[in-house]
């Protein structure tokens, strides 16, 4: 993308990171939360979305609304890909997403997850 090109362009030439130079002139506001997903998004679409997902599944509480949002919204799109780079870069820390998914969440609400991501199977709903 024409962001991603422009990011890189920037960090090659300067001392500090794009990602940087934003947070220190916008600070902690709104406008600077929004540049800073476009920019994360723009890098590495897929690690933002399984940092994303992986801190969705983290503490005490899930939160659902995340993980329902990411598991729809890139069903269609790049979720088979998101799930691969889940496990190869280790966001689950030794597990699947399959298994933080398993781990995190239960009954209907698990097996529609699971199925929504291509990794339900009857194996894993008899095992739960």
């Amino acid at each position: 993308s024409q962001i991603k090109y422009e990011m890189d362009a920037f960090n090659m030439s300067s001392e500090k990171t794009l990602a940087s130079v934003v947070k220190k002139t916008m600070g902690n506001g709104h406008s600077a939360l929004i540049l800073e997903h476009i920019l994360a998004v723009s890098n590495n679409r897929y690690a933002y979305f399984c940092e994303k997902l992986r801190d969705a599944m983290k503490g005490m509480g899930v939160s659902q609304d995340v993980l329902i949002r990411i598991l729809i919204g890139r069903s269609e799109k790049d979720l088979a890909d998101i799930i691969e780079y889940f496990a190869a870069n280790n966001y689950g820390e030794g597990t699947t997403l399959k298994q933080c998914l398993e781990n995190a969440v239960s009954g209907s609400f698990r097996t529609s997850l699971l199925r929504i991501a291509g990794l339900y199977s009857s194996y894993t709903h008899l095992s739960s």
